[in-house]
């Protein structure tokens, strides 16, 4: 039963045409006390002051499901442990000067604990690095993905597997991201 609501809001989302953040509309699916698909939750999903929104969590290997909004669960940026999270993220422009002033472990700090001791120290404050696997569809706009040895731009469409994880730095765009556990 997870797999059919997981995927039916991950389509759901796919296929979504995205122009601003209000537009995005989360589906999710369950099957009601008469085993017959119904609609759990159906709204469009405000977003965060970071400029984020997340859809769904999970927090266990193998997933129940839940009928409570798990979205709604605190969470940073690695989801839970044997878990997997699901956001969309608007990414604003940042200018090699404003990327001058921050602190160079910004990101990493954020990570905190949990981030892993392999891999070199990053070169950027928007890298970072966890124990997962990503996923993330550009939506709209453009993306520069910053790895150690060069910088990667990708538009609308393009899917980005990164494992480990290294960063999504930011140029104008919007992309869902999926992160699972390991």
């Amino acid at each position: 039963m997870f797999r059919r609501t997981f995927c039916a809001t991950a389509i759901l989302i796919s296929i979504s045409s995205v122009a601003r953040a209000d537009d995005i509309r989360r589906v999710v699916t369950t099957l009601d006390a008469d085993d017959k698909s119904t609609t759990l939750f159906d709204s469009v999903v405000p977003f965060d002051k970071n400029g984020g929104t997340v859809l769904w969590i999970t927090n266990s290997n193998p997933a129940g499901i839940s009928q409570q909004d798990t979205a709604k669960m605190p969470i940073g940026i690695p989801p839970p442990n044997n878990g997997t999270v699901i956001r969309v993220i608007d990414f604003p422009p940042v200018n090699d000067a404003a990327l001058a002033k921050m602190d160079p472990h910004f990101m990493m700090k954020i990570v905190g604990a949990d981030a892993p001791a392999r891999g070199v120290p990053v070169s950027n404050p928007l890298m970072h690095r966890t124990r997962t696997v990503d996923y993330a569809i550009v939506m709209l706009g453009e993306v520069d993905m910053m790895l150690d040895t060069r910088r990667s731009t990708s538009r609308r469409a393009t899917l980005l597997f990164s494992w480990p994880p290294t960063t999504l730095g930011s140029i104008t765009a919007r992309f869902r991201a999926e992160s699972f556990s390991c």
